[in-house]
């Protein structure tokens, strides 16, 4: 029933009648269930839950090399995202920056010899998206600076509108009392 759930595009149908499944019938350790779990938050864009979802896959199946792939993949749609918003603010880029070294992890663990091997992954991709990797982590650096001064202004901007606020109650309490 998930699989039609998921392909008519009731996403959120999809997951509950997953989880259902995983729990009455696998005791939550199915990996194939928590694929598709996985790849059904990945169509709907919730990047952190398909990752969460995919490190129990890793927890359960530490030697399935494609979980760890996919975990990388789903990091870097997470933070091309993030960085591709209007309006972020600098704990997201931060985020966004450490996932992209723990990503370059993933992918590097992909290229050990063994990984190649058993799951055909081909190298050439592998590279690809390492390289990617370090490209935004430097762009990554950029946004975090933008976002920390944009941090900054805005706490700024707070302080003195507080200061005015406290100015304008302190002035009003002094015109009550001269009235007084």
């Amino acid at each position: 029933m998930g699989h039609v759930y998921f392909a008519q595009g009731y996403f959120m149908l999809a997951v509950k009648m997953y989880e259902n499944c995983m729990r009455k019938f696998y005791y939550n350790t199915d990996t194939h269930i928590l694929l598709y779990l996985a790849r059904t938050h990945y169509e709907a864009e919730e990047w952190q839950e398909c990752r969460r979802t995919l490190l129990r896959a890793i927890h359960l199946e530490p030697s399935n090399y494609t979980f760890r792939f996919n975990v990388g993949v789903v990091m870097q749609k997470f933070s091309a995202s993030t960085l591709n918003k209007a309006r972020k603010n600098v704990d997201e880029v931060r985020e966004t920056a450490l996932s992209r070294r723990m990503l370059s992890g993933y992918l590097v663990d992909c290229l050990q010899p063994s990984g190649l091997r058993l799951h055909a992954f081909d190298k050439k991709k592998i590279d690809t998206h390492v390289g990617y990797c370090k490209h935004v982590l430097e762009t990554a650096r950029i946004h975090c600076e933008a976002a920390e001064r944009e941090d900054w202004k805005n706490k700024q901007r707070a302080e003195l509108a507080h200061q005015a606020a406290v100015a304008k109650e302190t002035a009003r309490r002094a015109e009550e009392e001269e009235k007084l």
